[in-house]
């Protein structure tokens, strides 16, 4: 009997001790993860889709070179106990950041603006192939059809059926995919 207890007792040791230091491990891991800047200094893009789960979050940003590992991004969340409200739209990351930093910035919703400047006196037909050439990519016909859409004019609140005299000069800016 005496043999089975201090069996039971080097079992019950050796089963803390992996314990400790598997805790030991982890919390070194999301420690160093959590400390160490990654990115570089060209921008880095990442595209988070409306109702993207966080550990697929980890995947794209770690692809996108913003992180240096999903794995560790998703321990990292765990152990310390978060649960992001992180906003979906096309973030752009500048410069080596710490994960929470990054966090930070999607949970704010700071997604990359498109710009575009209309100058004075162009036509609508004119100011479609200004908006087609800025970085948004959209399609020039499809924005020329726009112009000229009673129903959508009317969806805008245009009280004219075209949307001639009514985009004036300025500098528009807007995140990808607004409809």
């Amino acid at each position: 009997m005496k043999k089975v207890l201090i069996a039971l007792a080097v079992l019950l040791l050796l089963a803390l001790g992996a314990a400790g230091y598997a805790y030991k491990h982890y919390a070194d891991m999301v420690t160093s993860f959590e400390e160490t800047p990654f990115g570089s200094d060209q921008p880095r893009l990442a595209n988070i889709p409306k109702g993207t789960d966080l550990g697929t979050v980890g995947k794209i940003l770690a692809r996108e070179k913003i992180i240096s590992d999903a794995d560790t991004w998703k321990l990292f969340l765990k152990w310390r106990e978060l649960n992001p409200k992180i906003k979906a739209g096309e973030y752009e990351f500048v410069g080596t950041l710490k994960p929470q930093q990054v966090i930070d910035k999607m949970v704010k919703g700071e997604v990359k603006m498109h710009h575009f400047t209309v100058a004075e006196g162009l036509r609508c037909d004119e100011i479609m192939p200004v908006l087609a050439e800025s970085d948004l990519k959209l399609d020039v016909e499809i924005l020329n059809n726009l112009c000229t859409d009673a129903a959508f004019a009317k969806k805008v609140g245009i009280k004219g059926t075209r949307l001639e005299g009514y985009l004036y000069p300025d500098t528009y800016s807007f995140p990808k995919g607004v409809n």
